[in-house]
Formats: C-alpha cells, sequence, structure tokens
C-alpha cells in the first residue's frame, strides 16, 4: 500500500492525510548519493532513537528504529 502511495500522482497529500506527521515525505530525486542526502535531511530532525518512517516518492517506504522487532512493527503499520 505505501508503495502504492510513494508512486501516486498525489502522494504527497495521500502521506499527509493517512498518515499525518507520523510519516515524512520525501520528494523524488535520483538514486545514489543525492537520496542519501535528501534522506539524511529528512532524518535531521528525529530524536535520537525514535522510530522514524519515510516514505519516498517512486523509492518507497523506508523505517529506522533500534531493533528488528520495531522496524517489523513499523512496516506493518
Amino acid at each position: 500500500f505505501a508503495n502504492m502511495v510513494s508512486c501516486c500522482a498525489s502522494g504527497q497529500e495521500l502521506c499527509g492525510t493517512l498518515w499525518g506527521g507520523r510519516v515524512q515525505w520525501v520528494p523524488y530525486v535520483d538514486p545514489g548519493f543525492v537520496l542519501a542526502q535528501a534522506v539524511n535531511g529528512s532524518l535531521a530532525g528525529a530524536s535520537a532513537g525514535e522510530p522514524v518512517a519515510l516514505l519516498l516518492q517512486n523509492h518507497g517506504l523506508f523505517v529506522a528504529a533500534q531493533t528488528e522487532a520495531e522496524i517489523d512493527g513499523l512496516t506493518q503499520w
């Protein structure tokens, strides 16, 4: 489902509507170093240890957390 939203023309609006501020939208950039910089910039505001979910336009869902169980939980959510 998240992948459909990330590839949808109105994906950014849907992301906000569906998940509010719990999932951060990252606009499309080409894969590689530029994408890594965009992800890093989105994560810059997160507190240490805080689970984070990013929805990358045309790329899909990225999650980060302290444990594998938290990552699985975020992915399932």
